[in-house]
């Protein structure tokens, strides 16, 4: 697995490593994360002002010889009234691990996914650094 950061505020691409293993905390899985995709297929995602908005850093996980995920987190809440996703179990397990859907089988993608779950175990390690061309 494969994971960058575009970062069209200081017009590079960052390439990470993700260090660690799920720790099952179950934090992910029971706070609201929201998003905005970009196109998971790499023939209909291109570099390109559609995929360049206000905040400017998009996070990529690519698997080998798979298509590609490309997402902006927006924000992190845990409403009252939530209590988590419907396949997470008393262990802090997916229920669904073999088919879950793609970005909970490679989240977190970038250092900004783990930041809000002080329990989460994972870390990055910067790899590779490149300007963006135009």
């Amino acid at each position: 697995m494969r994971y960058f950061e575009w970062n069209y505020i200081t017009r590079e691409v960052v390439e990470y490593e993700r260090v660690g293993e799920c720790n099952c905390c179950g934090d992910c899985c029971r706070a609201v994360v929201s998003f905005v995709a970009g196109a998971s297929k790499p023939e209909e995602w291109r570099v390109s002002s559609e995929h360049t908005d206000e905040a400017g850093i998009w996070a990529e996980a690519s698997p080998e010889a798979a298509p590609r995920y490309l997402i902006k987190m927006t924000s992190v809440e845990w409403p009252e009234d939530y209590v988590g996703c419907r396949a997470l179990n008393a262990d802090n397990k997916c229920d669904n691990h073999l088919s879950k859907l793609s970005i909970c089988a490679y989240w977190p993608f970038h250092p900004a996914h783990v930041a809000p779950f002080s329990r989460c175990s994972y870390s990055f390690k910067e790899v590779a650094r490149w300007p963006i061309e135009h």
